[in-house]
């Protein structure tokens, strides 16, 4: 029902100058591109299943397909690029709706339920029937981890506007995570390093909140809830207050999930 893969020795084919190029010049190479390629999706990725799309709706005995991309267990593609459809067989109940390779199209067919492993094809989700599987996502759990520079790190006043009064609730820093080359919005995990007391000024840091916010792909805002620092009438005092902690970093790490959806 599906068409086995041929193997094909690894080959690297090299031409001489003056040399006349005919099609199976292009052809030898094109098959020799798709077999490094299968070999990549299977070796790296282990593709195998449905990677997007091919939704199956049943209606008046009749399966129709939408379009989608599945890969077969030798990390073949299969695409559909129009919808089709298939008769449902009088044993649906026990067989399963398979896509696999045929030529250099892809072929639908409903084939009884401990036969579809052998195809080499991808099962398709059919409405009432067990899910089909699904193509790992490339995107793997990620960790990345960083910290700002102490001394410069650039903390500056954390302000927020209620109606016609600025609120000065502390300080903050924005984090730039784009070096850790997150593809989704991760958890982030941040604390403050360096010291917390200056004997100074005992109370400037004392017990300050650490909250993050503006969670992004590459960066996050790390702040500290401290108003004290910005008594109401005394802008110069506040200056002078903020200047006092920029010895202070932040250390954080991220941990982007599997799907890159929310935790």
């Amino acid at each position: 029902m599906a068409d086995p893969l041929l193997r094909v020795d690894p080959l690297r084919l090299r031409h001489v100058r003056g040399e006349a190029l005919r099609g199976h010049d292009f052809s030898d190479q094109s098959r020799q591109d798709d077999q490094l390629r299968w070999w990549h999706n299977r070796a790296l990725h282990q593709a195998f299943g449905i990677a997007r799309g091919l939704d199956v709706t049943i209606e008046d005995g009749v399966a129709t397909v939408a379009p989608g991309l599945a890969y077969d267990r030798h990390g073949r593609e299969l695409v559909l690029d129009t919808p089709r459809q298939v008769r449902v067989p009088e044993d649906a109940a026990t067989a399963h709706l398979v896509i696999s390779r045929r030529g250099d199209g892809v072929t639908l067919c409903w084939v009884p339920a401990d036969a579809a492993a052998r195809t080499g094809g991808a099962r398709l989700d059919v409405p009432g029937a067990p899910a089909g599987v699904r193509v790992r996502p490339l995107t793997r759990p990620r960790i990345g981890r960083g910290a700002t520079v102490p001394g410069s790190t650039a903390w500056e006043r954390w302000s927020e506007q209620s109606g016609e009064q600025t609120l000065h609730l502390g300080i903050q820093v924005d984090v730039d995570t784009s070096a850790a080359d997150f593809t989704a919005t991760p958890c982030y995990f941040a604390q403050l390093m360096g010291s917390t007391w200056d004997a100074r000024d005992p109370l400037t840091l004392l017990v300050p909140f650490e909250h993050l916010a503006r969670q992004r792909r590459d960066r996050f805002t790390f702040r500290l809830l401290m108003p004290w620092l910005f008594p109401i009438g005394s802008e110069e005092n506040a200056s002078a207050e903020s200047a006092r902690v920029t010895d202070l970093a932040v250390t954080w790490i991220g941990i982007q999930h599997r799907t890159g959806g929310q935790p």
